[in-house]
């Protein structure tokens, strides 16, 4: 069963109701990249993405694919509860390394690695429950044979702005360890951000992944109303 994203039209039924109870089994509406479907008491979060390397590192950007996707499903998997049920939310991460543009598609989610100073932040969304996350290329190991067996790739960034993606805020941390936690972030969602997760599957998917043929370079700041090239706002090299 698919998630209804406008299920604040049937306000007396579970937002995991679509369309009034008309059952369509593992179906994606308008070629979203991320999208849920319901069997039983299993939700199931579907994401289709790419990620590309924007920086002047020799990332291995297909380890960086696989690192991602773990990370996603470790923070995300768990239990949750809506209308005193019990149910389960699951992964289905589909994330794949790409050399330019050309191979993502207008409805990909993207993970852009850039150059970073260090001084910045490390990672940001385009915008909330925004297609593209840019993270600061130095968390992900380069592809050479040293790097491939003696270092490792760090993901906690790449996942928190996943949530942002997914439409979580800083603002739905309930307490400390929370990957969505500002800063010293934890690396887990809790059950209430799951439910939240469903509730808001209706305000994601939003705005473009590219500009010009090149990953989308701007953030916008719901709360200033303003944007930002995100080499600016996160000092990028």
């Amino acid at each position: 069963m698919k998630v209804d994203r406008y299920s604040e039209k049937y306000l007396s039924l579970s937002p995991y109701q679509y369309g009034a109870n008309n059952p369509v089994n593992n179906i994606e509406v308008n070629g979203d990249s991320i999208w849920y479907t319901l069997k039983d008491n299993v939700v199931t979060m579907h994401l289709t993405a790419k990620v590309i390397n924007n920086s002047s590192d020799n990332i291995n950007v297909k380890r960086a694919a696989s690192d991602i996707a773990f990370g996603i499903s470790d923070a995300f998997n768990g239990e949750f509860q809506d209308n005193n049920q019990k149910f389960i939310l699951k992964t289905d991460i589909q994330i794949k390394a790409v050399n330019s543009m050309k191979e993502v598609s207008q409805s990909d989610h993207l993970f852009v690695l850039e150059d970073a100073n260090g001084k910045g932040a490390r990672g940001a969304t385009n915008m909330p429950g925004g297609k593209v996350m840019t993270i600061a290329s130095s968390d992900y190991a380069n592809d050479n044979w040293f790097s491939d067996h003696f270092s490792w790739n760090t993901t906690k960034t790449a996942v928190h702005e996943f949530g942002h993606a997914a439409g979580l805020t800083h603002e739905d941390v309930k307490g400390n360890n929370d990957l969505m936690q500002q800063g010293n972030a934890g690396t887990k969602v809790t059950s209430y951000e799951r439910a939240l997760l469903i509730i808001r599957s209706h305000s994601i998917n939003r705005g473009p992944n590219a500009f010009l043929g090149k990953p989308y370079p701007f953030v916008h700041d719901p709360i200033s109303k303003q944007t930002y090239p995100v080499y600016k706002l996160l000092n990028w090299k």
